[in-house]
């Protein structure tokens, strides 16, 4: 049972849900891309400065930059799409 589910995570599968083809790069593209557009659209405080400007990475929280810069967010939040994308396929399954 754990070699099956193991293979399931890592091969390109897609699941039959009621006459639709959900895929999880689907899934995780649409929700990171939505996610993405959000932060850039609110510019929230702790990624960008007054002016709009994205912070640079640093373990120092000034004016200009900042440990949460879209450098370490993006891809963090491309992982957790993709596995939140796996999740979803699952339970669909």
């Amino acid at each position: 049972m754990v070699k099956k589910r193991f293979q399931f995570l890592f091969c390109n599968h897609k699941v039959e849900v009621k006459n639709m083809l959900i895929n999880r790069w689907q899934i995780a593209l649409t929700v990171y891309l939505l996610i993405a557009l959000v932060l850039i659209y609110f510019k929230p405080a702790m990624m960008f400065t007054p002016e709009g400007d994205v912070k640079h990475w640093s373990s120092e929280n000034t004016e200009t930059t900042s440990v949460f810069s879209l450098v370490i967010v993006f891809p963090i939040l491309a992982l957790l799409c993709y596995y939140l994308g796996v999740w979803i396929e699952l339970l669909l399954a």
